[in-house]
Parts: structure tokens; sequence; C-alpha cells
């Protein structure tokens, strides 16, 4: 079996506070970060070795970036390293998701998505994307796991 090497995937704003607090697990693996070089990821960042800086903005009218953003997640998943790809959004998640999830019987890879904190009914767009291309999606509200019922919920992050 492999050693843990973990993809962290995240825009700037609320998801990066996200996925950094979940410190205690994700600093136990080795792991590399993709987000955006700017608003709060640089500084929050700052300490890690392993950090790749996606194009940005990546919201759906920025077609060539989600284009660069999509052959980086490629190169990256690709790269067989990284046995799970965690995100908890926004758009910059999503292609490493989709292919995280398609090449998994190839690479053993585990995809995971968590949901954003702030979607406190129904689904944020990145994760009705992803909803059926992850193998773990995470809420953190319990009352949406209700209406979604390959949702899990295990607590809140922040």
């Amino acid at each position: 079996m492999r050693k843990p090497h973990l993809l962290l995937i995240c825009s700037t704003g609320g998801h990066i506070k996200q996925l950094y607090s979940l410190k205690d697990f994700w600093s136990r693996y080795e792991h590399t970060w993709v987000s955006f070089n700017s608003a709060n990821a640089p500084s929050i960042l700052k300490d890690e070795k392993n950090v790749v800086w996606a194009p940005h903005p990546t919201n759906f009218p920025n077609l060539p970036n989600n284009i660069k953003n999509s052959f980086l997640a490629l190169r990256l998943v690709l790269s067989g390293k990284y046995t799970h790809i965690i995100s908890t959004g926004a758009g910059v998640g999503v292609p490493y998701m989709w292919l995280g999830w398609l090449l998994s019987p190839f690479l053993k890879t585990k995809t995971i998505f968590i949901d954003s904190l702030t979607r406190t009914k129904g689904l944020s767009f990145s994760m009705k994307l992803v909803y059926f291309f992850t193998h773990i999606r995470l809420t953190q509200w319990p009352d949406n796991v209700k209406k979604f019922p390959r949702l899990l919920y295990k607590g809140k992050v922040l």
C-alpha cells in the first residue's frame, strides 16, 4: 500500500480557511496545496513547502482560466503521486474531483469534497457539479443529508 499523499485544493477566502482548519488531519501526511496566489492564500500557506498556484479567477465566464486550471489538474492528477484529492471548493476544485474520480481505478485515488459551511440548505454549485463524481461528499449541515442521500455529515469544519 502506498504512503498517503494528499492533494488539497481550494480557492481563497472561507474555502482555504475551512480546509486549513483541518490541519490536525492533513499535517500528518505528505501534502500539496493548490490555490490562488491572491487574497488570504499566500499568508495562510506561507510555511507550506508544496504549493501550486492555480490560474484565477475560475468562475465560469472565465473560460481561458478554466481551461488552464483543467490542464494543471490533469498534470497533477496524472502524476500518480496523490492518494487522496480533497477540496472545499469552489470552482477550482471541480476538475480535480472529476479527473481524480475518473482515473481512480488506475491511479488508486480517493476524492473527497467538503461543501461550504455557508450551504445551510442545499448544495453549492461546485458540489452539484461533483456530486456524482466523488467518492466522499461531506456536508456541514445534517438537514442536507435528508435531501441528498449521498452526502455524509460528520460535523462542522469551523
